[in-house]
């Protein structure tokens, strides 16, 4: 089995064609995508005023964001590859089945991402109805390279999503070491990574956007999805693990107090007929299954800690005081 698990990789396969580097082939993408901006602000002779930023601001937005997504891709996919390596040796199954779960997952189904991009695009157009405002070179532009924007965050909610199923599946054949949660660390910094990824998104897009534009409806909506989304694939992956460790933790506590209460009636027993052999032996069996039995009770049933919890929370928040500093002051703020 490749030891580089490969899961959605549309994007991947797209750049591979350009036979560059990928940091190679985003900075040229990136390099396109920002000329385009200049050469459509041309033709429609807005260069008198080549200082207002208003001008620039939402022709240069989705290259921004573009991006963004495809210099963070290979850190998420690195999270990514960690958290299934760190799985793998914890399934409870044969080679064969392990094998074949981690291969299903790596076979890129390309029909469902090009789905997804349709529908992120397709998403974009009816909020936003081009027909009603398309009149010059600047709108062609914006209009194309917004439905490239909204397609690649289509492509990348279908992967969160997927990968967030994928990791439910691998957390149910978990045989987790309630006394190792460490092993469960990178399942938990791939979700943080995943969540961080969406929020800094997040951010740049709202740093973009115009005070009034904050205001519609359709941008209010777009935001509402994409923190929804981030939300629901940071729990699923919480959860799923959660679920994993909690089930250690109550084999391993049934194990305890069985074995504790084998062990006190055997004391009992021996107490009550007299008999001084062997005492010693189970009053070692009784404190040493009673420490067991705190120690799992005492074990952690979540993979991440009330710190990380709260600086999720803070760095969530960002964009949502970004937001409202912008409407509530009219902060313009420039890269």
């Amino acid at each position: 089995m490749s030891e580089r698990p490969r899961h959605y990789d549309l994007l991947e396969d797209l750049l591979l064609r350009t036979r560059l580097p990928w940091y190679g082939a985003t900075a040229l993408i990136s390099a396109v995508l920002f000329l385009s901006v200049v050469l459509a602000e041309y033709l429609d002779g807005v260069f008198s005023r080549p200082f207002d930023w208003g001008v620039w601001r939402s022709g240069l937005q989705p290259p921004a964001i573009v991006t963004y997504i495809l210099v963070i891709y290979p850190f998420m996919q690195r999270l990514w590859d960690r958290a299934v390596k760190a799985l793998t040796p914890l399934l409870d199954l044969d080679s064969r089945s392990r094998d074949d779960m981690i291969e299903g997952h790596k076979r890129a189904n390309h029909r469902s991402e090009w789905l997804a991009v349709i529908l992120g695009a397709s998403f974009w157009i009816a909020l936003s109805q081009p027909w009603n405002w398309v009149e010059h070179w600047l709108d062609v532009y914006g209009l194309a390279i917004q439905m490239l924007m909204f397609g690649m965050l289509g492509w990348l909610i279908y992967g969160g999503l997927s990968d967030a199923r994928q990791l439910t599946k691998l957390n149910r054949h978990v045989k987790l070491d309630i006394n190792s949660p460490g092993l469960m660390a990178p399942v938990a910094q791939w979700g943080l990574g995943i969540s961080f990824a969406f929020v800094g998104g997040i951010t740049i897009s709202v740093a973009f956007q115009s005070t009034e534009s904050l205001m519609n409806w359709q941008t209010i909506v777009i935001y509402a999805v994409l923190i929804s989304v981030t939300i629901l694939i940071f729990f699923i992956s919480l959860w799923s693990t959660h679920v994993a460790m909690l089930r250690a933790k109550r084999s391993d506590l049934a194990l305890a107090r069985e074995h504790l209460g084998a062990a006190l009636r055997e004391l009992k027993e021996k107490t009550a007929d007299g008999s001084a052999e062997g005492m010693e032996k189970m009053y070692s069996a009784v404190a040493a299954w009673g420490t067991y039995e705190r120690r799992v009770c005492e074990a952690r049933e979540w993979p991440y800690s009330g710190n990380i919890l709260l600086r999720l929370g803070a760095s969530a928040l960002f964009p949502t005081i970004v937001y409202l500093l912008k409407i509530l002051f009219g902060v313009r703020l420039t890269p």
